[in-house]
Parts: structure tokens; C-alpha cells; sequence
């Protein structure tokens, strides 16, 4: 385990792995070298020195560590790309389409610990877009690389300078990243519309629902104090707003229809913890409310109109 680049082995960023079976599938999991218990990929306090992650895979390969790892982080400027399925591990041939993005990258290789593909270390940081695709991933935080150390005959043995070549592999696999449509700027609702507290009020006379109205729980929606501009902002890839995706998952997540009880007292009862629950519950909420307490009214608060927005 010599032929590792300094770069990475002054970095107390080192883990151990073994293999163990998770839902019939083996899985690689982080080993804490300084402890023996499970490391995690966002919690530095679980990684070790070089040193550490060597010492302890050779004193316990006989239990079933398999060798070290590699984490990378936010906080270094290290990019690794994993080609999966390329080489032969019989011959030691590799596919045209992986020869072709080793010598793009022309940096740090290595042959990973299956034989049958390889680990490309660069200096740079992966663009926005898309990591995963087909047999290819790119990581630069909260994953690490089961490394071995058997590096690719005819790469280099250093890790280069690699952002440009990595933004045009990047765009020929993911496709070019559009600017973000700017979402419009919707002023503060109107007070409650009449057509929205005739759906109130329907409720307390309803016995059963139809579909839901996505459209109708936006605008009730707007009328709480939980209203901020992150609801009308694109977070998606497909152009949906924060808000339009919270409102689709609510009512993806409704499964029953709004059902009163019978009778009149019961319908009065029903009535009231409709309104008090979707309208005085978030009426004193103002701007300097603690997030926690926008947060539990907002957990709540959605899945509510999406039952209410079932009504006729």
C-alpha cells in the first residue's frame, strides 16, 4: 500500500471496509480504523489517518476487513470518478469507452478492488447536474473510494488539475445545465376568496370527497403565516416550484377521503376542528416565529388541506 499519492495520505481522511450482505446484496461499509465500529462518510470524527486505516486492516484482514478507504470531502479538492465494468481482470484490458476517459482526465488511476474497473482521482469539483449514470459516478463529498493502490499502468502517478476536463465529460454524460426559469413573484394572497370558504364550509356538510385540487391548497396555503418566497422557487430539474412539489407529495401521501360524522352535533364538531385547525392554529404566526414551530405547523398543516382540498 505504497503507491498512494501523498496528496491523500497526509489526510486523516481514511477509513477500513468490508463487505457484508445487506438485502442480499454485498455492500462495502466504512469501518471506523480507531474504534472498530461503522464510520460514516459525513462525520470526520469517524475517519483516521493513513497510518491508522493501514494498521488496522492488517491486523484484522483475517476477520474480514478488506483493505482502506478514501473519504472525500467538501473541505478538499479532490474529485474521485468511479468506472465501473471496464476491465478484463483475466487480461487487464480495458474498454474503449474508459480508455477514452482516462486519457481526458490523465490523472491518479487505479485499478479498484474487484479487477474489473478503476478509480480516477482529480483535483476539482464535480458540477452541478449529476453524478450517477450507467457505469459511470462522480463523487467530491460524503463518499469514499475502497482504494487500493494498484495503480494503472500508463497514467500518471499524480493527481492533476482537472476542473475544465471534468465539466465537458460532465455535459457529454448528464447534458448541459439550463439556467433556472425565474419563478414569478406572487404577491401576498387576498383574505380568504369566497370560492375557498365555500369549500370550508362544505365541509361540514359533505359525506364524502371527489379529487384533489392542488390549485386550491396553494392558495389556502398562502392565506397561513408559513407563506415565504422559497415557495415559489424552482428547485427541481422539471421547472416544479418548492411549493408545487410539497403539494403534489401531500396529496400523493393522502389516502383517505374527508369523511364528517353523522348528524348534526357531530358535524358541528367536525366543523370546528377543520377551522380551528387549518386557520386559527397558523393565524398567529408572523415573520419572527421560531423555525422550529413554522416547521411543525407546516408538517401539519399541508397534509390537512390535502385531505380538505378532496371535498366537493
Amino acid at each position: 500500500m505504497s503507491n498512494f499519492p501523498r496528496e491523500l495520505t497526509v489526510r486523516p481522511q481514511w477509513i477500513s471496509w468490508r463487505l457484508e450482505v445487506r438485502n442480499n446484496k454485498p455492500t462495502k461499509t466504512p469501518i471506523n480504523p480507531k474504534t472498530g465500529g461503522y464510520a460514516r462518510t459525513n462525520d470526520l470524527t469517524t475517519w483516521a489517518s493513513f497510518s491508522e486505516a493501514v494498521a488496522y486492516y492488517h491486523a484484522h484482514k483475517r476477520n474480514g476487513i478488506s483493505g482502506c478507504g478514501f473519504v472525500f470531502s467538501e473541505n478538499d479538492p479532490f474529485c474521485g470518478v468511479d468506472l465501473d465494468g471496464c476491465r478484463d481482470p483475466e487480461t487487464g484490458e480495458v474498454e474503449p469507452w474508459a480508455r477514452e476517459v482516462i486519457a481526458r482526465l490523465n490523472s491518479y488511476t487505479e485499478i479498484s478492488p474487484s479487477g474489473r474497473g478503476v478509480h480516477i482521482i482529480i483535483r476539482a469539483k464535480l458540477p452541478k447536474g449529476g453524478n450517477r449514470k450507467g457505469k459511470i459516478e462522480i463523487y467530491d463529498r460524503a463518499r469514499f473510494f475502497c482504494m487500493t493502490g494498484h495503480h494503472l499502468p500508463g497514467t500518471p502517478t499524480t493527481i492533476e488539475d482537472r476542473q475544465t476536463e471534468l465539466e465537458a465529460l460532465h455535459r457529454q454524460i448528464f447534458g448541459a445545465q439550463k439556467a433556472p426559469a425565474q419563478a414569478p413573484q406572487q404577491a401576498p394572497a387576498e383574505p380568504l376568496p369566497l370560492s375557498d370558504r365555500e369549500l370550508i364550509d362544505k365541509a361540514l356538510q359533505a359525506d364524502d370527497g371527489c379529487g384533489p385540487d392542488p390549485g386550491r391548497i396553494d392558495r389556502l396555503f398562502r392565506q397561513s403565516g408559513l407563506m415565504r418566497p422559497k415557495w415559489d422557487e424552482r428547485h427541481y430539474g422539471d421547472g416544479r416550484t418548492y411549493g408545487e412539489a410539497t403539494v403534489e407529495k401531500a396529496i400523493a401521501e393522502t389516502v383517505e377521503f374527508y369523511r364528517l360524522p353523522a348528524g348534526e352535533k357531530g358535524q358541528k364538531k367536525a366543523g370546528e376542528a377543520t377551522i380551528s385547525g387549518i386557520l386559527s392554529e397558523i393565524a398567529d404566526l408572523g415573520p419572527d416565529a421560531p423555525l422550529a414551530e413554522k416547521l411543525k405547523r407546516l408538517s401539519a398543516l399541508v397534509p390537512r388541506l390535502a385531505r380538505l382540498s378532496h371535498l366537493e
